[in-house]
């Protein structure tokens, strides 16, 4: 038998990177999850999206959304903290009816993405100085995703890595956005 962490704890974790956002700054945030690169989203929810994609997004005042495939939809509404579980047909396999599949941009602004929002994405790892001259400006999330993130918040807005955020939660390690 799997043991099971108490929801409690979830939700704890939940409340801490809450606080850790609300403390750097940031309106949102999100968490991508794939087969190979799922901890993140794991540690939190209790939900690991094995089979294919999904994404956490993680709005002040707002309901935490879920995305998933249709492979996941069962397993997400399990998930170990308050979500709306949201079909979107491209975290699924290939070869799936994507014809009812909802755009990207209001999937996202209805989770609460908004103009001029500053959003942190939490992939699976974070990068600094030393591999880039703005590190906090790369994503290791699909392009569609972070493309349209930026379309979203616009110019004044801001799409930043968060990893070294959830990081601080987890482990203690003081690292931010």
């Amino acid at each position: 038998m799997r043991p099971e962490l108490p929801r409690a704890l979830y939700r704890q974790r939940l409340d801490r990177l809450l606080k850790a956002r609300h403390a750097a700054g940031l309106d949102a945030l999100l968490i991508y999850a794939d087969r190979e690169h799922s901890a993140n989203l794991a540690w939190l929810t209790g939900f690991d999206p094995r089979f294919e994609e999904a994404l956490l997004v993680l709005c002040a005042g707002e309901t935490p959304t879920l995305l998933a495939g249709p492979e996941n939809l069962g397993r997400a509404q399990k998930s170990a903290i308050e979500v709306e579980v949201r079909l979107y047909p491209p975290f699924g396999l290939m070869g799936q009816d994507r014809s009812q599949t909802p755009a990207l941009e209001e999937v996202l602004s209805h989770a609460g993405i908004a103009r001029n929002h500053r959003v942190g994405v939490l992939g699976w790892k974070f990068f600094g100085p030393y591999e880039a001259l703005k590190p906090e400006t790369w994503l290791e999330t699909p392009s569609f995703i972070a493309d349209t993130l930026r379309k979203i918040v616009g110019p004044e807005g801001r799409v930043v890595n968060a990893n070294g955020l959830l990081a601080t939660v987890a482990l203690g390690t003081p690292r931010g956005p």
